[in-house]
């Protein structure tokens, strides 16, 4: 996540700097992805399906909004992955805290 674009420029080339740029914004949306994993096999269990849905619609709307500000607004494919990814990461945090709240009580 750190070392993605000037790792991509020395292995790959120079013109690969751009790709190591997206890599970076990538990896942090996978790293919250795959720690949200066991929240998500939690889910059935405690059976939190209904608000399961519920907020993966919510989720998804912000989704294509962070895409949509990036791409129509800034006009760059990098913000819309950067925006995406980011509100990917925080959403991933926010269904752990719902989780966690709704098996608590």
């Amino acid at each position: 996540m750190i070392w993605g674009a000037p790792l991509f420029s020395f292995v790959f080339g120079s013109q690969w700097y751009t790709a190591g740029q997206y890599a970076q914004w990538i990896a942090i949306w996978l790293l919250f992805s795959l720690s949200a994993r066991p929240v998500i096999a939690t889910i059935p269990v405690v059976g939190l399906q209904g608000t399961f849905i519920l907020t993966e619609i919510v989720f998804t709307i912000f989704k294509v909004t962070g895409i949509l500000l990036g791409a129509v607004v800034y006009s760059s494919a990098l913000y819309a992955v950067a925006f995406y990814s980011s509100v990917s990461a925080l959403l991933y945090v926010t269904l752990f805290f719902i989780v966690m709240h709704k098996t608590d009580s």
